[in-house]
């Protein structure tokens, strides 16, 4: 867990306060950088659970039979192995759904109608990595140990940005097998989410601009 040391000389309500504040720093330098003014009620919101999560991630992905060494700077990665770039990862594709106008009920009128091809490598890396859920939940129940779960979505996260990066989603022939692709992708990093306890958010509001 957190290093003993550590926790005798900042008790858990400092902790979630500085990394709230932390989180808050982030998203006004990324309102800066787009140039937009920021709205301070939303933004504290949006810190406020991005500071949750980001402590419960960094605290369950470690090995639970040995302690660590914190590191606000480590937690709050936006390109690192972070709830942050989950939260990120997750509000990207929430964004990609919502600029075809696909809700769940949509997205499940089309899963009836088309199917998931494989036709690129990032789209087979993406799907072999979600395939790995069960046999990671069967670990997970039987050893308890919840950074098997942070590893694989974590590895979801990554692939889905290798996969986003390399293959174009809207306005392809590939579109509505992308979409599901996608639509899956989010499902099971909500999933995983959830079973750590971290409520994913579909918007990151930084400021009048919304990521996306």
């Amino acid at each position: 867990g957190i290093n003993a040391e550590y926790m005798g000389s900042e008790k858990l309500i400092d902790l979630l306060d500085e990394a709230t504040k932390k989180a808050y720093d982030q998203l006004v330098a990324r309102a800066k950088e787009n140039g937009a003014t920021t709205i301070p009620e939303e933004l504290k919101d949006s810190a406020e659970k991005i500071g949750m999560a980001s402590i419960k991630y960094f605290d369950l992905k470690q090995n639970r039979v040995s302690n660590y060494k914190f590191s606000y700077d480590r937690m709050l990665d936006p390109k690192g192995d972070t709830a942050l770039y989950l939260l990120y990862a997750y509000a990207r594709l929430e964004s990609i759904l919502r600029k075809v106008g696909h809700d769940p009920a949509k997205i499940q009128e089309l899963a009836l109608k088309a199917k998931i091809i494989l036709g690129h490598e990032k789209e087979r890396s993406l799907a072999f990595e979600i395939l790995k859920f069960p046999e990671v939940i069967d670990d997970f129940v039987e050893e308890l140990l919840p950074n098997k779960l942070c590893s694989l979505v974590y590895n979801i996260a990554v692939k889905v940005g290798e996969f986003y990066e390399n293959c174009k989603v809207i306005g392809v022939p590939e579109q509505d097998s992308r979409l599901l692709l996608i639509a899956s992708s989010l499902k099971m990093i909500k999933c995983i989410l959830n079973l750590l306890g971290i409520d994913p958010l579909s918007k990151i509001q930084t400021s009048n601009y919304t990521y996306n």
